[in-house]
């Protein structure tokens, strides 16, 4: 046994601890970005995508050597991006819905 070998377990458990950590860190955020207020079937299809942006931004996180300036600039954008889109897009599907027609010749 070399006395390399014991540094190369060491930096596979560390590269599992992290992976682990990682994996478990974009569950948490998408759990706290669970909007109810859109509908439970519309909350749990945006469920996936918000686990998956956790796991992007935590690996912006270890990529960025640790700095927390990638992430909140990563969330930053996609606050002023994606979040304009996907209310509009939730409030022109809200408004069709509920579209009153006064034309007698239209069907219902």
């Amino acid at each position: 046994m070399t006395p390399l070998s014991g540094v190369g377990e060491e930096q596979f458990a560390l590269t599992r601890v992290v992976a682990l950590a990682r994996w478990r860190s974009g569950l948490v955020f998408g759990c706290l970005h669970f909007y109810v207020f859109t509908g439970l079937p519309a909350a749990l299809m945006a469920q996936p995508a918000s686990t998956v942006l956790g796991w992007v931004i935590g690996a912006l996180y270890l990529l960025s050597l640790r700095s927390l300036w990638a992430c909140v600039t990563a969330h930053l954008l996609i606050d002023a991006v994606l979040e304009p889109a996907l209310l509009l897009s939730f409030i022109h599907r809200r408004a069709k819905s509920k579209r009153v027609s006064y034309n007698r010749y239209e069907a219902d």
